[in-house]
């Protein structure tokens, strides 16, 4: 989320427009990480990263259809197995 000080600019409450637009996401991803972590998933994080140094329209585009690829999970999963995502 670089983008997280435009989204927040203009905002009344800031700490309210971060918990309801931006934690969510973030959380969601931090979950499928944990789930799915592997060498090739880290690959993809890196090279999408660099994308979007160029695209970024088109790393979100990547960033929106991934979780819900791999949504089907509870964030129990991710507790039972004692990981935390920040």
């Amino acid at each position: 989320f670089s983008d997280e000080g435009d989204i927040l600019q203009d905002s009344e409450d800031p700490d309210l427009t971060y918990n309801q637009l931006i934690r969510p996401w973030k959380s969601r991803l931090c979950l499928i990480y944990i789930k799915h972590q592997s060498i090739l998933l880290d690959l993809k994080l890196i090279f999408y990263t660099v994308i979007a140094i160029f695209s970024k329209k088109m790393a979100i585009k990547w960033v929106v259809k991934y979780p819900s690829k791999r949504s089907n999970f509870t964030s129990r999963r991710a507790r039972d197995h004692g990981k935390v995502c920040s």
